[in-house]
């Protein structure tokens, strides 16, 4: 059991205290969101029942969008009190009422419906994906360019780490994330996508030689993550072109074609909430005429594809 401050000598019970750290974590969730990962068996009168307990003892804040909807974000008070317990990470990106009012707040609430689609699925078939399961903004260093001096990354928009089972045998998926609201150039969205060929190939620089050591992403992964485009915020055939083409110039940057292994799937935000990530929704950047599910597997396929996706 969590104590607030011992001005606000109110105690939070354990589902305030998840929907605290789920705030802390995901940065920015709407009621329904919140309602939808940690109480999708009660009434919404449940879990705004608890949201109104954190603001009044003000751990968590509110802004609205248009229309009413309600957005939850931490208050200093609220990250202070998460990260006084024990963590082995901290994600202590506060987000302020002007940044939860701002430009980047469909961003960040789409990506927290990419993760609720998963959520649900893996509720339905008693696979292991949780509250906590995905985790925002994850750089990974890539080395510098042909002719460049300056080291860059590539920051995937989320991480989502999925425990599949199928029969006896569980093995872990890895997903990068990359969420598109339709708001680059979609050549440069493809060249987004084919850096994640350069992080494939990137190796750590030894300290103690002039040798390399080895790729960066298996000091961090069991297997490399195969990437994942959710498009949002446009028509459906619209954003489906626009997915075509953005696997097109991923497919055509040299690196990408050097880095065969590298996975790369696409579908509408629409579609996942709608279907889930088990329907063939998904279109790969290797055979885009062929429909899919999240793990490569087409109408056919009895298994999905291992190479490269799971462990």
């Amino acid at each position: 059991m969590m104590t607030v401050p011992v001005d606000a000598p109110v105690r939070l019970g354990p589902l305030a205290v998840e929907m605290l750290e789920g705030i802390y974590q995901h940065r920015l969730l709407s009621a329904a969101q919140l309602h939808a990962i940690y109480t999708p068996g009660r009434s919404r009168e449940w879990a705004h029942r608890q949201i109104r307990k954190l603001e009044r003892v003000g751990l968590a804040a509110a802004v609205r969008q248009p229309g009413g909807r309600k957005l939850l974000h931490l208050t200093p008070a609220g990250l202070a009190m998460v990260e006084a317990v024990p963590r082995t990470e901290s994600r202590s990106k506060l987000i302020t009422p002007e940044h939860a009012a701002g430009a980047l707040q469909r961003h960040t609430l789409a990506v927290n419906d990419v993760g609720i689609a998963f959520l649900r699925a893996a509720r339905e078939r008693g696979d292991g994906f949780g509250p906590l399961s995905w985790r925002h903004e994850i750089a990974h260093p890539i080395g510098s360019p042909v002719g460049g001096r300056r080291n860059e990354q590539v920051i995937a928009d989320a991480m989502l780490v999925y425990e599949h089972y199928e029969g006896r045998s569980m093995s872990f998926r890895y997903r990068f994330l990359e969420l598109d609201r339709n708001t680059m150039p979609v050549h440069a969205l493809g060249m987004k996508l084919a850096r994640y060929a350069r992080l494939f190939g990137y190796r750590v620089p030894s300290k103690k030689s002039m040798s390399l050591g080895p790729r960066f992403w298996e000091t961090r992964y069991r297997v490399f993550p195969t990437v994942m485009l959710v498009l949002d915020n446009g028509t459906p055939r619209q954003l489906r072109h626009r997915g075509e083409n953005a696997l097109w110039f991923a497919g055509t940057e040299k690196d990408m074609r050097d880095a065969p292994k590298v996975k790369v799937l696409a579908c509408l935000l629409s579609d996942l909430q709608a279907e889930g990530p088990f329907a063939r929704i998904f279109r790969g950047m290797r055979d885009p005429g062929r429909p899919v599910d999240w793990l490569g597997r087409g109408e056919h396929d009895e298994h999905d594809e291992k190479d490269g996706d799971g462990e």
